[in-house]
């Protein structure tokens, strides 16, 4: 049962409803602490994010970039909307503080960021960079209303001066 609850988490598109019924049973096994508890939640629908950015196909540089995007700016929003609903009785944890769900989101966006930094550098076509650039914003933006806007000034002032 505990096999089934872990592969639960880590193997699909869950409502919040489902993640708080797998969590629930979690608790009720006694098995873990709270701590531990959110990490496994953490890492197992980190696992389960990564399964749907590593099947995005690398043929094409922006498409492939474009879907990843959509991706994360998705997933990561439901993920952290799910952590905080789940858990939030049991911490007061502000997404800025350095606790657990903080260096998770940290940790997801750094390496998002590493991505569109290396492979934006394979894209010639300054609209493609510009709609890339944009759809960085819109993920930032919209992880901003979570307390979460990696947005740079940097990056404005890059699509300033690449229409320029």
């Amino acid at each position: 049962m505990l096999r089934q609850l872990h592969e639960q988490l880590r193997t699909k598109e869950l409502q919040l409803p489902q993640c708080m019924k797998i969590v629930g049973y979690l608790r009720r096994l006694d098995l873990y602490s709270q701590t531990e508890l959110e990490l496994l939640f953490l890492r197992s629908r980190g696992a389960w994010l990564q399964s749907l950015v590593d099947a995005v196909p690398n043929d094409n540089t922006y498409t492939s970039l474009t879907k990843r995007i959509d991706i994360s700016r998705k997933n990561i929003f439901d993920i952290v909307i799910q952590y905080k609903s789940i858990f939030s009785d049991t911490q007061e944890e502000l997404i800025n503080d350095g606790g657990i769900l903080s260096s998770w989101v940290g940790q997801n966006v750094s390496e998002f960021i590493k991505i569109i930094s290396y492979n934006i550098n394979n894209i010639d076509d300054g609209r493609s960079i510009y709609n890339l650039l944009d759809q960085c914003m819109w993920y930032g933006s919209s992880l901003g209303k979570l307390g979460i806007d990696f947005r740079g000034k940097y990056y404005i002032d890059y699509i300033d001066v690449s229409l320029s």
